[in-house]
């Protein structure tokens, strides 16, 4: 019987998900990566003196597991290949094989989830802490830090998010959302993240052959349906992304690293006038923070209101039919 705790080791696996490596990786490609675990970098030619086959055989088994993300590429040398990991097949896994990802157990699902956020939050770890040392800089007024820190998206208005899609120059290419596709912890729309990747650079679900193309109109479509639907939108460098507060990893790690507005980095908050509140309560559904809550005592309503909450979306705002919300800078 193959070991697949091995196995799991070799794939920076945490113990207890064999089942879903089996479910994730073939046989063959297991044997793959068992035998070029020590090579940083190997031929397709290689690959077939290693699994005696024929080269044009191992060709296609090298392309089909890169473009599943058991393989990735050297971006030094793109025509060679070294092992992946977990975390460069999953969320592949769940994005592009759904059903084979919701037929794994509940248990094991949750466990994988919270497996990759924490492995998304060791990598954002150095980024969002030069993130607070700018900011602190920014507040005292010092010179700006010369920290190197990891790209930041920005959470944006539903005007600005049309205007990214708009006037990008880059091709759009649209994929289901990686966040919601593993955790599930909702039924919001998943054909929602917009991305803007070099065709040409190797290890993105792009390169891998992943993916629709949009026109800027298409795209600007998506960010509405979106929008439509409750989500907020989401801007990097090469992605217009549009989130949930349930799913989205940006949106957890920000919290578990205590680091809300800062990461994601949000330019506005709600700002919020008690007079013309009517306490109808619309707000609070939209919200995907919790920043309202409306209770009810005997027949007089009250609404509690917590800014610190806000990531500046929008959302809320345009759903009052009193005119008591509104976007002001976030300062």
């Amino acid at each position: 019987m193959e070991d697949l705790r091995s196995f799991a080791v070799l794939f920076e696996a945490p113990e207890g998900v064999e089942e879903a490596l089996a479910a994730m990786t073939t046989p063959e490609e297991r044997r793959l990566l068992r035998g070029m675990a020590d090579r940083d970098g190997f031929s397709p030619c290689e690959a077939a003196s290693l699994l005696g086959g024929s080269s044009e055989e191992a060709e296609g088994l090298c392309a089909a597991a890169y473009r599943r993300g058991c393989l990735n590429r050297v971006p030094e040398q793109p025509e060679l290949f070294r092992r992946g990991t977990l975390y460069s097949r999953l969320d592949l896994f769940a994005q592009f094989e759904p059903r084979t990802w919701l037929a794994l157990p509940e248990s094991l699902r949750r466990r994988l989830d919270d497996w990759y956020l924490d492995a998304y939050a060791r990598r954002l770890v150095s980024g969002v802490e030069a993130k607070r040392l700018r900011e602190m800089r920014r507040r005292l007024d010092l010179p700006p830090s010369e920290a190197p820190f990891l790209g930041n998206d920005v959470i944006l208005p539903l005007g600005e998010a049309l205007d990214y899609v708009r006037n990008a120059s880059r091709q759009a290419t649209l994929v289901p959302c990686n966040c919601r596709a593993i955790a599930r912890n909702c039924s919001l729309p998943l054909d929602t993240c917009i991305l803007y990747l070099d065709p040409e650079k190797v290890n993105t679900v792009v390169h891998r052959g992943w993916g629709r193309p949009l026109s800027r109109e298409e795209a600007a479509r998506v960010v509405r349906r979106a929008h439509e639907a409750g989500l907020m939108h989401s801007a990097g460098p090469d992605a217009l992304c549009n989130c949930d507060g349930c799913c989205c990893y940006p949106a957890r790690v920000g919290k578990r690293l205590h680091c809300v507005g800062l990461w994601p980095e949000a330019k506005y908050r709600v700002q919020w006038d008690d007079s013309r509140c009517v306490r109808c309560g619309r707000c609070v559904p939209r919200c995907p923070f919790q920043v309202f809550e409306v209770t009810r005592r005997e027949e007089k309503r009250s609404m509690s209101f917590d800014s610190s909450r806000c990531r500046g979306c929008g959302l809320c705002v345009e759903v009052c039919p009193a005119g008591a919300l509104r976007l002001g800078p976030r300062g």
